[in-house]
């Protein structure tokens, strides 16, 4: 049994690493950093089997220095308990607009004006501000809606893989992993089935637009397209309800207390991106590390009461981002 930071792996398979990107708003001295190695981390021929280079670092260098898309530099740490140590400590903060200076602010790449409510969404605040969200949208995932969602989704599954059996062929990602979370995320932000084609082709231009500064200006107008659709759907739902997950984030109340019209709009932008990337990922590199491991395979055919577990281990074996955590630097 292979153990990772005191996690037991019961399978034996590899555990990728976890990571953490810093960015420094202060000189800090950093040791382990190394000029022999050079690579492009958001590269799809670095993405594709990252792992040889992450077991270097872990061995080498457990402090890398890396350049971003955007042409910032950063570090990737790679050590398990170091990142646990990084993300654990106060002094490390995920809203660059709370904690670094004007000056600093004005050297980070452009944003536009109207996407700013979607850069302060909930994972990237701090403290009390991410506790405020998180309590704010736990009121609307209440466990009837959760049920729901359960039904839906075996539901659609089965009715996805019937398609499969009559063509008697399929392409995984195009006939079941991409339909399935889209379709899911429109039907229960409340989207008009006629307008669900135009939803799946915005998913499609935000996942383009985190390539690169090209994929984000290339994808800006159908980006635009969607503030504006979801902005309409938020006014729509605050005059006449609806019994959606958008109207219960509307509804949400915490101490008087309830979400904006831009913190709707970053929720709806996060469940869209986060559900639907993550899920296609997921069931992707899953299936291809099961058909690699035959044995685990058939251990899984022929106990299904493990499926559980093997989501979570599947989880841990290949995730489905290849986006490390990241972290600013704060001076104390």
């Amino acid at each position: 049994m292979a153990t990772v930071g005191g996690i037991a792996n019961p399978t034996g398979f590899a555990i990728p690493i976890e990571c953490a990107i810093l960015h420094f708003s202060e000189p800090v001295l950093v040791f382990g950093l190394s000029g022999s190695m050079s690579v492009n981390i958001t590269s799809p021929v670095f993405k594709a089997d990252p792992f040889p280079f992450y077991a270097r670092l872990r061995a080498e260098t457990p402090v890398f220095t890396v350049k971003l898309p955007d042409k910032r530099t950063a570090w990737l740490i790679t050590r398990y308990d170091d990142v646990v140590a990084v993300l654990k400590d106060e002094r490390f903060a995920k809203d660059r607009f709370k904690v670094l200076s004007p000056g600093q602010l004005a050297k980070q790449p452009w944003i536009p004006e109207s996407f700013m409510p979607l850069v302060h969404n909930m994972l990237d605040r701090d403290g009390a501000d991410h506790v405020r969200l998180r309590a704010l949208v736990h009121k609307a995932f209440t466990p009837r809606v959760v049920e729901q969602m359960r039904l839906r989704i075996e539901s659609l599954t089965n009715k996805l893989f019937d398609a499969v059996e009559r063509r008697g062929k399929m392409d995984l990602i195009r006939d079941f992993a991409l339909p399935l979370p889209t379709t899911i995320i429109a039907e229960v932000l409340g989207v008009d089935p006629r307008d669900r084609h135009k939803f799946h082709r915005w998913s499609s231009s935000m996942l383009v637009a985190t390539s690169s500064k090209w994929g984000l200006l290339r994808a800006l107008p159908q980006i635009m397209a969607f503030m504006r659709y979801i902005r309409k759907l938020i006014r729509s739902r605050c005059a006449v309800p609806r019994d959606d997950l958008i109207t219960m984030l509307i509804q949400a109340e915490e101490s008087g207390d309830k979400l904006s019209e831009d913190e709707l709009l970053a929720m709806v932008f996060l469940l869209l991106f986060a559900g639907h990337e993550t899920t296609v990922n997921l069931i992707g590199n899953a299936t291809l590390a099961l058909l690699g491991h035959p044995r685990e395979f058939e251990k899984l055919r022929r106990d299904p009461a493990l499926m559980k577990s093997a989501v979570e281990e599947l989880l841990r074996f290949d995730g489905p981002l290849e986006t490390p955590r990241s972290a600013l630097r704060v001076r104390i």
